[in-house]
C-alpha cells in the first residue's frame, strides 16, 4: 500500500494525511516511510514524515532536494541558481522504497505545480508510478478544484485510489456542509476517511484508541481492498480490469462524516468470565424515546437494531474479525443503514478485575441523522446503554 499523496492546492492537508497513514501502518507492524521529494522554504513537512516513519533514516533520504525560496520548484531553483536534476529524486526514491514496505510519496503544492519549464509535479508522479490520493480541503470552490486534479490525474493514466477530503472548521458553512454528497454523487473514485476529522474526535492522541483502531482500520483496508479487486475481475472478466479504477472500496450511501468513540469500564471478574459475557448478550431496553435491542446469535454475529430520536432507525449485522490476540475481538458491519468497524479489548489488571475497552468508527448513512448524532449524541447513548446491559447481565 503504497501512494503519491498530490493536493488540490498547497495547505490542503497533504502532510498531516500521510503522517496519519504512516502512524497507522507503524501502529499495525508495517515498515513504511514518506518521501518528500522537494521542499521549498522551511523543512518541516519532511521532518514530520521522518518522524512518523521508520527508525533509521535520515532527513536528506526523505527529502533529497531542499530550496530554500519559499514558492515554486520553478521560481525557487531560478532564484537560487539550481538545475533540478530529476534522475537524483527518482533514485532517492528507488532507495528507499528498496528499505521500507510502503512510501507514501508528498507532491509539492498542487497537481501541476511546475518543477522546471518543462517538467511538473504531474509528470515526476508519472515516472515514479505509484497510485495517487488526491487531498482536498473542504471549503468552498473544492468541487471544481478536486474534479480538475481527478481529471488530469487520470488523463496522466494513472489510477487515482481515492479523494480524502479534510475539513478545517468545526462549523461548517452550506458549501462544507454539502461537499461530500455533491463530491460522492460526481466522482468515480471512493471518498476516503477524513484523517483530519478522525484526529480531532480522537479522545487520546496516541492512546489506546489508536493502538487498536489504528491496527484494524489497516487491516480492513487492505483486505477489502483485495475483495474489491477480486469483485472487479470477476465481473469483467479479465484480470486487467481494474487498472483504470480503484482498488479501494467505496463507502456506501451518500454520508462521509466518520465519529468515532472509546469507552473503557471494569468488571470485577477473571477475564475468561469477562469475555464469556459477550457470547451471551441479548437486551431489550426502552427509555425515553428510545428503544435499543442486541442478541448475539452466535460466537461470529451480533443482531441489533436501534430507534432513536425523530425516528431514526439503524439496523445491521456485526461480523467478527480475526484479532490480534485472544484477548481482543475486532467487528465489522455487514448491511444495514450504518457502517461499523471497531474492537474490543480485555486487559486483566489485577485478579478478578478486567479492563475492557470498546473503540469504534463507524458512519450514518443518511447525512441528516449524522449531522444530529453529532449534536445529540444518541449513538453514544445506544453504546452506553449497552454497556449497562453487559455488566448488568
Amino acid at each position: 500500500m503504497s501512494f503519491f499523496i498530490t493536493g488540490t492546492d498547497t495547505g490542503v492537508g497533504k502532510t498531516h494525511t500521510a503522517v496519519q497513514l504512516l502512524r497507522r501502518l507503524r501502529t499495525n507492524g508495517r515498515s513504511c516511510a514518506g518521501f518528500k521529494p522537494i521542499c521549498c522554504g522551511d523543512r518541516r513537512d519532511a521532518e514530520l514524515l521522518l518522524s512518523a516513519g521508520a527508525n533509521g533514516l535520515t532527513i536528506d533520504e526523505i527529502n533529497p532536494l531542499w530550496l530554500r525560496t519559499p514558492a515554486a520548484p520553478l521560481t525557487a531553483a531560478q532564484i537560487e541558481a539550481v538545475n533540478i536534476n530529476i534522475e537524483r529524486l527518482l533514485d532517492a526514491f528507488r532507495k528507499l522504497a528498496a528499505q521500507v514496505d510502503n512510501v507514501f510519496v508528498e507532491g509539492v503544492g498542487g497537481w501541476m505545480v511546475p518543477v522546471r519549464s518543462d517538467y511538473f509535479v504531474k509528470d515526476l508522479a508519472v515516472e515514479i508510478g505509484l497510485p495517487v490520493l488526491v487531498v482536498a480541503q473542504n471549503r468552498l470552490g473544492c468541487l471544481n478544484h478536486t474534479l480538475l486534479t481527478l481529471r488530469s490525474v487520470q488523463a496522466a493514466g494513472l489510477r487515482c485510489a481515492g479523494v480524502v477530503l479534510n475539513s478545517p472548521s468545526r462549523d461548517p458553512d452550506i458549501a462544507q456542509t454539502t461537499n461530500a454528497d455533491i463530491l460522492a454523487g460526481v466522482l468515480d473514485v471512493p471518498l476516503l476517511p477524513e484523517l483530519a476529522e478522525m484526529q480531532k474526535n480522537c479522545p487520546q492522541h496516541g492512546g489506546k484508541f489508536w493502538v487498536l483502531a489504528g491496527k484494524r482500520i489497516c487491516k480492513l483496508i487492505r483486505h477489502k481492498c483485495k475483495l474489491n479487486l477480486h469483485k472487479s475481475r470477476a465481473h469483467s472478466g479479465s484480470p486487467q480490469a481494474n487498472q483504470g479504477g480503484t482498488c479501494v472500496a467505496k463507502p456506501s450511501g451518500n454520508n462521509r462524516i466518520n465519529m468515532l468513540l472509546e469507552k473503557t469500564f471494569h468488571m470485577s471478574q477473571p477475564l475468561a468470565e469477562s469475555k464469556a459475557r459477550l457470547t451471551s448478550i441479548q437486551s431489550y431496553k426502552r427509555q425515553f424515546l428510545m428503544v435499543t435491542k442486541a442478541m448475539v446469535t452466535s460466537s461470529k454475529t451480533v443482531e441489533f437494531s436501534f430507534r432513536g430520536p425523530l425516528g431514526f432507525e439503524a439496523r445491521t449485522v456485526l461480523l467478527a474479525v480475526d484479532g490480534d490476540s485472544d484477548n481482543q475481538f475486532a467487528f465489522e458491519s455487514a448491511g444495514g443503514n450504518i457502517e461499523v468497524m471497531g474492537l474490543v479489548d480485555f486487559t486483566e489488571i489485577r485478579p478478578a478485575c478486567t479492563e475492557i475497552t470498546l473503540a469504534i468508527h463507524y458512519r450514518i448513512k443518511n447525512r441528516l441523522f449524522a449531522w444530529l448524532d453529532q449534536r445529540l449524541h444518541f449513538v453514544d447513548t445506544f453504546v452506553n446503554a449497552e454497556l449497562r446491559s453487559i455488566r448488568a447481565h
